[in-house]
């Protein structure tokens, strides 16, 4: 699955401030409690928890009010391109930090160019 990033008016508009995107209590609490390695990005309209790898990035998204929360894993790195995804995680902050410490794990070091580097879409 290969992914074309597409800048619009809105999207720069919340990216420079002009318009204002809070974080829901649920993500700042999430965010809090995964500490500096995480911060927030403008991704698809939706401001989302994010980190970045070196040629890989994780997003974290939904998680409002009630709803779970989304984990995507990118590679960016030739090309945009979601390698794994876990929908639907609840919110236990325990267990997400546990599955992105797995996933940081995996992806931390890794190049995209790299032997090892996983290239098979993983969805849970």
């Amino acid at each position: 699955m290969s992914v074309q990033i597409i800048s619009s008016p809105r999207a720069k508009q919340i990216e420079k401030g002009d318009i204002t995107m809070k974080l829901t209590k649920s993500q700042k609490q999430l965010l809090d409690y995964l500490g500096k390695d995480f911060s927030t990005k403008v991704i698809d309209w939706e401001l989302c928890l994010y980190r970045k790898f070196i040629d890989y990035d994780v997003e974290i998204s939904g998680g409002y009010y009630r709803r779970p929360f989304n984990i995507y894993v990118w590679r960016i790195n030739p090309h945009y391109e979601i390698i794994e995804r876990h929908f639907k995680v609840p919110h236990n902050y325990e267990v997400i930090k546990n599955l992105l410490d797995d996933i940081s794990s995996r992806y931390q070091n890794l190049s995209s160019d790299s032997a090892n580097a996983p290239g098979e879409l993983c969805e849970s």
